[in-house]
């Protein structure tokens, strides 16, 4: 059997199959046809990346506060754990509290640590109340270590105490 690639359309012409449409119409049909073929395509992998998402029997058993699990490939966040509750980050603290010493204070001067300051919970240098310390060494034990008692020391320094660094922190904060 031979094929033959001319076909007859409208019995007024014909049309060549094998080098494309010539009309308008003809055009737009085939237009129309490879966006429905096109659309049904991504609805497809659509569909697949929905079922990528984690059930509940899949989904890691965390402690944390708040977690989230992301696909960076598909642009997708797999599984949440608290995501609309508003979270404490330390580390933007630490950032902020970097800043505001690295703006206002002499790298040279010297702190004395407070009995407060010896005092603090949570990651420390064991500062000894009365000595003095370089703003500089304690910048650099709260970058490196996270140091809370450096971090304490450099705001009673900087902002007069606790509370003053905390009011300069907000209208630094304000000013971003």
């Amino acid at each position: 059997m031979c094929y033959n690639s001319k076909l007859k359309y409208n019995s007024a012409r014909e049309v060549d199959i094998m080098k494309g449409p010539k009309t308008v119409r003809e055009r737009s049909f085939c237009f129309s046809l490879t966006l429905l073929f096109v659309l049904s395509i991504v609805s497809m992998k659509l569909t697949e990346c929905r079922s990528l998402a984690l059930t509940d029997a899949d989904k890691p058993n965390t402690e944390a506060v708040s977690a989230l699990l992301f696909d960076a490939r598909r642009g997708q966040v797999l599984t949440s754990k608290a995501p609309e509750e508003p979270t404490h980050s330390p580390l933007a603290s630490r950032i902020m509290a970097v800043l505001i010493t690295l703006e206002k204070a002499d790298m040279e001067a010297m702190v004395t640590a407070s009995k407060d300051v010896v005092n603090v919970e949570g990651a420390s240098l064991k500062l000894s109340v009365g000595e003095k310390y370089a703003v500089k060494n304690l910048l650099n034990a709260v970058v490196l270590t996270g140091a809370n008692d450096a971090t304490k020391a450099l705001a009673e320094y900087v902002g007069g105490s606790e509370q003053g660094f905390v009011q300069m922190m907000n209208e630094y904060a304000t000013k971003l």
